[in-house]
């Protein structure tokens, strides 16, 4: 999967963020998380975004007005449905991540909490 090009593309969950896809990149790992499990790949954006997160995810402290301003130059992805994959012939539901923080990645225990989940998506693989 390391290399392959996909597409992914607005399905589900958050109307707001639909306006920031379709967007293309390339697998560039293959991760597993001792809470979310494995499967999940990590997308390296063609078009990096920025996008504004109404208040900071990993702080449940945070005050409700608080705004977190995020660079997102990588996704995470995963299958939503059971024996379908991202590698196969068919377009795949997936799950999809924000990675706030491309650095969380030089931490050893890296947690799917780490990220922030903002929609469902499908994934199309593009031409190589």
């Amino acid at each position: 999967m390391i290399g392959k090009r996909i597409t992914i593309e607005y399905y589900d969950h958050n109307e707001s963020f639909k306006k920031l896809l379709p967007r293309s990149g390339s697998v560039v790992r293959e991760l597993s998380f001792e809470d979310f499990g494995n499967g999940w790949y990590l997308i390296e954006l063609d078009e990096p975004f920025d996008y504004k997160q109404a208040f900071d995810y990993r702080n449940r402290d945070a005050k409700p007005d608080s705004f977190k301003e995020m660079h997102i130059t990588h996704l995470l992805i995963k299958s939503r449905w059971k024996d379908y994959d991202i590698d196969g012939n068919e377009s795949t539901s997936v799950f999809v991540l924000l990675v706030p923080d491309a650095s969380v990645f030089d931490n050893e225990k890296v947690q799917g909490k780490d990220f922030l989940h903002v929609c469902w998506g499908m994934v199309n693989k593009t031409t190589s």
